[in-house]
């Protein structure tokens, strides 16, 4: 009798302690897919630099697509576990993360940024695409594996696209840019950090899952607001780093970069491996999409961004993390 009375006390603290652990979980997996992603960004970006582009390409095609491996790596995992509102809100969230949070941040570290503009043109161009596709989506209705199929193609040309640019470098830059071939070791730990992606996007997977039933909040919105914030650190760091620099172009290449890979090639994969997504978690995420979106696109039109614009940025964050629920 005391057995069972003890079972029962063991069983009610481990229920009323599960989202505390399921938390922790979330936040173990979230910090294992930031690390792992940041180094891989590190080492892909040393591979990738001895194509030669020019600052804002390498922006947009190289260092878009090695910071968003975290959020690859949640939507296969998610969408193999039949779980893809999670991807939804990471891809959603991430693309006001990027240009909310991430640009803010940087532009503060950057300063009075006067703007080009041919690279205006490329970064409103890349940005109203990227924000057009899910909007296209969600009105349309168009969850389905052949969209998947089609946003895949569309990631195919745009790279195309980008290397057709032919842009390279200016000489007396090329050495900043021209690292040396990736040693051996360094190819076993852009393994050793895949693997860190994957491990940490099945822990992250199903903390979400779990913990939105104990808290009763949607998968998306839970992802949007939490694991959105860890997959989006690479481009932080990235950005940061850049912005320090000088290299404010390559930071904001890198941002709208990501939210294109994000909306072409992680959505497409995600909508390929599991087409069947319920349209509730695009409907509340669509509208700071949006929103972030048109703001950032208002500020490019103005010629000059200074700290002003990144403090606008990010209160469009914080408002985006305190009125975004379901």
């Amino acid at each position: 009798m005391r057995k069972k009375y003890n079972t029962l006390i063991n069983a009610s603290y481990f229920q009323a302690m599960e989202p505390l652990i399921r938390a922790a979980s979330l936040l173990f997996g979230g910090i294992m897919i930031a690390v792992s992603g940041s180094m891989l960004v590190n080492i892909a970006e040393k591979i990738m630099k001895q194509f030669k582009l020019s600052e804002l390409s390498v922006g947009f095609l190289l260092l878009s697509v090695s910071t968003s491996s975290p959020e690859l790596s949640v939507a296969i995992i998610s969408a193999l576990e039949n779980k893809a509102s999670i991807s939804i809100g990471d891809i959603l969230g991430s693309n006001v993360t990027n240009i909310t949070l991430i640009v803010g941040l940087a532009l503060i570290v950057a300063g009075e940024v006067i703007l080009n503009e041919q690279n205006i043109i490329e970064l409103a161009d890349v940005l109203f695409f990227a924000t057009m596709i899910p909007f296209s989506i969600f009105i349309g209705g168009w969850v389905t594996r052949f969209t998947g199929i089609f946003l895949l193609i569309v990631y195919l040309l745009y790279i195309r696209i980008v290397l057709s640019k032919k842009r390279i470098y200016p000489e007396s830059e090329e050495n900043e840019y021209t690292s040396p071939q990736a040693s051996p070791f360094e190819y076993i730990v852009l393994l050793l950090c895949i693997g860190g992606l994957i491990i940490g996007a099945k822990i992250v997977v199903d903390s979400v899952s779990r913990l939105s039933e104990l808290l009763n909040i949607h998968r998306s919105i839970l992802a949007a607001k939490v694991v959105a914030l860890s997959t989006s650190l690479p481009e932080l760091v990235v950005e940061l780093t850049a912005a320090k620099k000088g290299r404010v172009w390559m930071a904001l290449g890198d941002a709208i970069g990501s939210n294109l890979v994000n909306t072409t090639l992680i959505l497409g994969m995600l909508l390929t491996l599991d087409p069947y997504i319920d349209l509730a978690a695009f409907s509340v995420l669509i509208t700071p999409v949006l929103i972030s979106s048109f703001v950032f696109l208002y500020l490019l039109s103005k010629r000059q961004i200074s700290k002003n614009s990144g403090l606008i940025l990010l209160g469009l964050y914080v408002l985006f993390q305190a009125l975004v629920t379901i």
